[in-house]
């Protein structure tokens, strides 16, 4: 749906924060004071396992306000020139409060300090019509977002060089992405020299939702050899 997205929580709770009884749970989403979804689980219960930890699943969650869904993107997506540091590790916290009567358990996540994406160790290989791109990509932040296969272009000022087919996923941690494909027929060859622009271009599985939109923002230098 291009409204709506399905959401899985997964939160550690505080060993001095008292879970009080509930029968309903509502879930805010926040992007810098701005709420991007909000959902109520009904007959649902706050019940922390063993190791205090919680798992929330929520389907179909309507993005209220697309502006500040588009925004905790931009902020997220690789910029040219910022780099994390890999020992950085950031959490998402949220605000937790319950009704007088005990009934509704609300639980408010700020998304407003996700860590912007790095890139580095980047590597481009042309062979005959074929190209390679590969690169590492590091997120400190604890959010999962898969895009699966998608397809990129890398461009050289308003020149399109190639179309590149890979698996893209976001994920905390350091991990490599492959991207492979053609170039582009009637391509001059002397445009393979200084610097190009690799960008999102479509996803082939979610067409039809916000990742449609949200891999247009994936944009990054490449050294052209």
């Amino acid at each position: 749906m291009g409204e709506a997205f399905d959401l899985e929580i997964s939160a550690t709770i505080d060993t001095e924060v008292d879970v009080p009884w509930n029968s309903r749970v509502t879930v805010f989403i926040f992007h810098r004071h701005r709420v991007i979804g909000k959902k109520t689980l009904r007959d649902s219960y706050i019940i922390p396992d063993e190791n205090n930890k919680v798992r929330i699943r929520l389907e179909s969650l309507k993005i209220r306000n697309l502006k500040a869904f588009e925004a905790f993107f931009r902020n997220m997506m690789p910029k040219d020139g910022i780099t994390q540091e890999e020992e950085v590790s950031l959490c998402v916290t949220a605000a937790l409060d319950h009704d007088n009567n005990g009934h509704e358990f609300s639980i408010a996540i700020d998304l407003d300090h996700i860590s912007k994406l790095s890139v580095d160790c980047l590597d481009f290989q042309r062979c005959d019509e074929s190209v390679r791109i590969s690169f590492n990509m590091l997120s400190p932040s604890p959010v999962d977002l898969d895009f699966g296969h998608c397809r990129f272009i890398l461009r050289k000022g308003k020149e399109t060089l190639a179309f590149l087919d890979g698996y893209l996923i976001i994920q905390q941690g350091h991990y490599e992405i492959d991207l492979e494909g053609d170039i582009d027929r009637g391509v001059d060859r002397k445009l393979f020299a200084g610097t190009g622009t690799l960008a999102g271009f479509k996803t082939h599985e979610h067409n039809n939702s916000f990742l449609a939109h949200a891999i247009r923002l994936f944009e990054i230098q490449v050294k052209l050899k």
